[in-house]
């Protein structure tokens, strides 16, 4: 027979292990995008695998680092380009998830 206590320490230790599936289920979703600019400072931000390439450079743009105005985004490794015509592919579809490194080439 369960006494108080040990069916509320059973309901805790049942919150916690739906708390840190919820959040491993949640970082399965993530994609971790480095992001190399051409002065060599870089920046890692995580980003939904359902979001699109037009995050990545909304993001960029709310840096407002100077001289990054007019670029686009290449991947090293395969390499590919990122451009105007890719911005409403999600990261997922892109080859992008779970991690990826962009440099942002001046145009």
């Amino acid at each position: 027979m369960h006494t108080g206590k040990q069916l509320g320490k059973s309901r805790q230790t049942s919150s916690i292990r739906e708390a840190q599936y919820k959040e491993t289920a949640a970082q399965a979703k993530d994609t971790q995008i480095l992001i190399r600019f051409p002065s060599g400072e870089r920046r890692e931000h995580s980003f939904s695998c359902t979001d699109k390439i037009l995050s990545i450079y909304r993001y960029i743009d709310s840096l407002g680092l100077p001289g990054i105005e007019n670029y686009r985004l290449i991947s090293s490794f395969p390499r590919r380009v990122y451009g105007v015509d890719q911005m409403g592919m999600t990261l997922k579809d892109a080859g992008l998830h779970p991690r990826a490194s962009l440099f942002v080439e001046l145009l």
